[in-house]
């Protein structure tokens, strides 16, 4: 499976943390102290920047900060999914979806980032639990499009992949490349083998940065 290669700057995103169970799992996942006084929010930006960078390891460690400066905050948890998929951890990357997920059950990043990953490992019954309350933003209809041309149902498929081709057509800024690209792909190949196409996009949904917006 070809995962992420980059991410986007993301916004931290407020929630009402179990911190004494996320403070325990960052414990057990062997987090590293990070630098003081540097917040979380910064500790995402730079792991999202290191993976546009290709440099995998520095940004699960940079991640990790995030988790270790503030465990009850899902977006550090989900940054961390993101990068530990990117590095081939995909165990621990399911750890830290589901905590972001159990923080704040409607993290985009976090439910997105676990439904390919689901894809990819072809455990259908708990993709029925990734996609349930997807919106029709572009990153959710390429999803369940996916998901159902994986399961064989093509034409409803494909239907929503077209839905979200419109969607990029209108607004191209606002989708990443490679999503397109996997989108594209699913849309042009015969219904038997739709599924070999790239799973997943290169970056989690969230606002692009500024130099991708041409």
């Amino acid at each position: 499976m070809s995962l992420p290669r980059a991410l986007l700057l993301v916004i931290a995103v407020a929630g009402i943390p179990n911190t004494g169970c996320s403070t325990r799992l960052a414990s057990d996942m062997g987090l590293a102290p990070p630098e003081a006084g540097v917040p979380a929010a910064t500790w995402v930006s730079r792991s999202n920047r290191a993976l546009r960078d290709g440099d995998m390891d520095l940004a699960v460690t940079l991640a990790r900060h995030a988790v270790s400066t503030e465990p009850g905050l899902p977006i550090a948890w989900a940054t961390l999914g993101w990068a530990l998929l990117e590095t081939g951890f995909a165990d621990q990357a399911e750890r830290a979806f589901r905590q972001a997920l159990q923080i704040d059950p409607g993290n985009r990043q976090a439910r997105t980032g676990i439904t390919w990953l689901y894809l990819s490992q072809e455990r259908l019954d708990d993709l029925d639990w990734s996609i349930s309350g997807a919106s029709a933003r572009f990153e959710d209809l390429h999803l369940r499009g996916a998901v159902l041309i994986y399961r064989g149902q093509f034409s409803e498929g494909k239907a929503l992949l077209r839905e979200a081709k419109s969607i990029a057509d209108r607004r191209p800024y606002t989708v990443e490349s490679r999503a397109l690209e996997d989108v594209d792909c699913r849309l042009a190949t015969p219904d038997a083998t739709a599924r070999v196409c790239r799973y997943g996009p290169t970056i989690p949904p969230g606002d692009r940065p500024a130099s991708q917006r041409h």
